[in-house]
């Protein structure tokens, strides 16, 4: 509000020092009179884009006696303070995203997944976990080849490695997977390379959707086909 020593340094902008009667100058403002306020100091808060984000305040119930000194440090704890609230704020809006990603996959017939040069899960959504019969901690660390059929595992490494030399940017294919109970399971996985900011290969990003069902269908309707020649 306009009428308060706050409302003064958000209008203004800039910090705003009142070293006593600050009761007797904002007389509207009634926290001053409930914290028994005699000296006040509040400084804006700015994030590194230059926008207003909030307004720090020290009330104290004595005169102020060193105003030049105080000023001081109070914009130096402006500063921590609005870096601090841009950093928190960063980590809730990541955080937030992240959730919502994981909601996402959740939920997707798409599923997202990680692993490093060598082949290792980096990541696995729960989908993935139930498509093949693994809890998260049995997939994670352990390589993808050992859940993937033996007939289709040389096609798809020998593709890994022309993404890690560069060779090319994505590929696509269809493979089967092995079921923790033994049964197969396909999936159509496309699979690219996150590089750094200096264009090395950090880990591979794969994109895998079940299509056992299609399959079976497709195989039914082969043999169905040569029943009926």
């Amino acid at each position: 509000v306009a009428d308060a020593p706050c409302g003064r340094v958000l209008g203004e902008g800039k910090l705003f020092c009142c070293r006593e009667r600050v009761q007797e100058r904002f007389p509207a403002c009634r926290s001053l009179g409930d914290l028994n306020a005699v000296s006040y100091m509040g400084a804006p808060l700015f994030n590194s884009a230059g926008h207003l984000i909030g307004n720090l305040c020290i009330i104290d119930n004595k005169p102020l006696d060193d105003e030049r000194r105080a000023k001081s440090v109070l914009e130096i704890f402006a500063a921590r303070a609005a870096a601090e609230i841009e950093r928190k704020r960063a980590e809730d809006a990541l955080r937030e995203s992240e959730e919502r990603l994981a909601r996402t996959e959740q939920s997707s017939l798409v599923m997202v997944t990680h692993a490093d040069l060598e082949g290792r899960w980096l990541k696995v959504p729960p989908t993935l976990c139930a498509l093949l019969g693994y809890s998260e901690e049995e997939l994670l660390g352990g390589y993808s080849m050992d859940v993937t059929h033996p007939d289709d595992f040389e096609a798809g490494w020998l593709e890994c490695q022309r993404l890690i030399r560069g060779e090319i940017k994505s590929f696509d294919l269809e493979k089967r997977y092995l079921h923790r109970e033994g049964h197969i399971v396909w999936a159509y996985l496309n699979c690219s390379m996150v590089t750094d900011s200096k264009g090395n290969p950090t880990y591979f990003l794969g994109y895998i959707r079940d299509i056992t069902d299609r399959k079976r269908a497709e195989k039914d309707l082969r043999e169905s086909e040569l029943r009926y020649r």
